[in-house]
């Protein structure tokens, strides 16, 4: 599927959405950034699989409000990025002081537990790692960004249920290699913050999840 241009990828997807028979799979994609190329590539890749299904997009940067929303969905998607936590957070993060970061870091927690617990009885949610990657160049000592994203990931294990799964994105980024993975320009632009190759190379390796719960 890699090989095929976008508009193909988008007609191929449209014809197998028209001949999809049976109860059909609904899965919602919350996040605070755009993800809209990868609604069309995981559609595509699972109807190829034979499963029919229909993916819906929460609006920008609501999640927990959305949670609630999509909870009857029969998976959710959660692509909550640490860059994005308030707009810029990218860049200003280091001009934060740690009464700020704390701050910050228990409005998230506490959003987090939320949107978990809205979602407690979806039958399966797959959320993102916080990571630092994208923007953190502090290769010597552990940055504000970095240690906020360990906080964030730590608090969410700690309350996830078992319908609930974690998604390393760091393999996945590695795998596609970060030059290939973020597209900074879009990010600054629109807020889209990954490409083409990453969202193959996420379906590649979450479409198990969906395989198994099939």
């Amino acid at each position: 599927m890699k090989d095929l241009k976008w508009g193909e990828i988008i007609k191929r997807n449209n014809e197998l959405g028209l001949k999809m028979s049976g109860p059909v799979k609904k899965i919602a994609l919350l996040s605070n950034t755009t993800n809209f190329l990868l609604k069309e590539i995981l559609e595509l890749e699972l109807r190829e699989l034979g499963i029919a299904v229909e993916i819906d997009i929460g609006d920008y940067d609501l999640i927990l409000q959305d949670s609630a929303h999509f909870k009857n969905h029969d998976a959710v998607i959660v692509f909550w990025e640490l860059s994005n936590l308030i707009d810029g957070f990218h860049y200003k993060y280091n001009s934060l002081d740690d009464d700020m970061l704390d701050s910050l870091a228990n409005k998230v927690e506490l959003e987090i537990e939320s949107t978990l617990e809205n979602l407690k009885d979806t039958p399966l949610v797959l959320i993102n790692k916080f990571t630092s990657i994208h923007f953190d160049e502090n290769v010597l000592e552990q940055s504000k960004l970095n240690l906020l994203s360990d906080r964030l990931n730590n608090h969410v294990q700690s309350i996830m249920l078992k319908n609930q799964l974690l998604v390393n994105i760091e393999k996945i980024i590695a795998v596609t290699g970060i030059g290939q993975a973020i597209d900074y320009r879009q990010f600054q632009s629109s807020k889209s913050l990954y490409t083409k190759n990453f969202y193959f190379n996420y379906v590649k390796y979450i479409k198990s999840a969906f395989l198994a719960s099939n």
